[in-house]
């Protein structure tokens, strides 16, 4: 979501977390919700929490469940809207499958028969494992004996409300994962499922709830501040980086062309140096073979590069020495 461009809770597709947090709590689209899906009527008991927090312990991570609730038959239900296709969902349902079973057991409790039957819900508008069903449902299962189920009471179900799997679910549940993917007025007349349509009703009381309105703001409000301090501090943090880095980048360029510069300096140094060396052993020996001043000038031009003054002077100066 764009939170610049502001989406009214009129706008809000149940695929947005904070829409389908509001509707889980109301007792019939929850139930109706979860009939669909399990294909099985379910009697809800009075009691449905969303945003559930739980915790092992005060030094070790929580989770926070969109709607978790539980039946007359003690089966246990969490439900959530995974909107976004990131980090490792299926190992995070498991770490949310154990948080849900610790909660369960009262505190020195031993008895793990009695640990309720659960189910974990994830509805997402995309397919996690690209078979293009509409539900994937897992439970325990031996490998070397695929027919050995454990059991366990546990099952975790993924739900793509995009599938393509039309003929092994029902009309219903298609209806349902459409008005997921497009909650809007037009979508909930087409369909045939009064469950569906009752849903839309509940939900547009709910959109039209003024205290609903503003916490939806609230939130809108807070995410619009933490991702505005969030740009902040990325600016802050790439200016800071790009300052290390163009000071990094300038000290080795300056010592580069330093060394270039040393380098060359020093060639043209020696260069100067054997020249000078070799100007001088010329003028002596020539001096010493009885040549004349003018003579030695010419050499001196012709093989040195050098003027008619410079190699005045150089005969001058080295002859002095001798």
């Amino acid at each position: 979501m764009s939170y610049q461009n502001k989406k009214t809770l009129k706008d809000l597709h149940l695929t947005e977390r904070f829409l389908f947090a509001e509707a889980m709590e109301d007792p019939l689209i929850s139930k109706n919700m979860l009939e669909i899906i399990m294909d099985k009527n379910i009697n809800l008991l009075d009691r449905i929490e969303t945003e559930k927090e739980l915790r092992s312990s005060e030094f070790l991570r929580s989770v926070r469940l969109d709607m978790f609730t539980m039946d007359d038959e003690d089966n246990v239900y969490n439900t959530e809207m995974q909107r976004e296709k990131e980090g490792d969902l299926i190992r995070r349902s498991r770490f949310y499958q154990a948080m849900i079973d610790h909660s369960l057991l009262v505190p020195g409790e031993n008895a793990f028969a009695d640990l309720k039957d659960s189910y974990m819900i994830s509805i997402m508008p995309f397919d996690l494992f690209g078979a293009e069903k509409f539900l994937y449902v897992f439970q325990m299962k031996g490998i070397n004996i695929p027919d050995l189920n454990l059991n366990d009471g546990a099952t975790r179900i993924f739900v793509n409300t995009h599938g393509k799997n039309e003929e092994e679910v029902t009309l219903e549940f298609r209806e349902l994962m459409q008005y997921i993917n497009e909650t809007r007025e037009e979508v909930a007349n087409r369909c045939q499922s009064p469950r569906v349509r009752d849903i839309h009703k509940r939900l547009e009381q709910i959109r039209s709830n003024e205290e609903v309105g503003v916490r939806w703001m609230q939130e809108w409000e807070e995410k619009l501040k933490i991702k505005k301090e969030a740009e902040k501090a990325g600016r802050e943090e790439g200016l800071r980086k790009g300052l290390e880095q163009g000071l990094e980048q300038g000290l080795e360029q300056g010592l580069e062309q330093g060394l270039e510069q040393g380098l060359e300096q020093g060639l043209e140094q020696g260069l100067e140096k054997g020249l000078e060396k070799g100007i001088k052993a010329l003028i002596i020996s020539s001096y010493k073979l009885g040549a004349a001043d003018d003579v030695v000038s010419s050499e001196l031009m012709e093989l040195f590069d050098l003027t008619e003054d410079q190699a005045r002077e150089r005969i001058s100066r080295y002859r002095k020495s001798e």
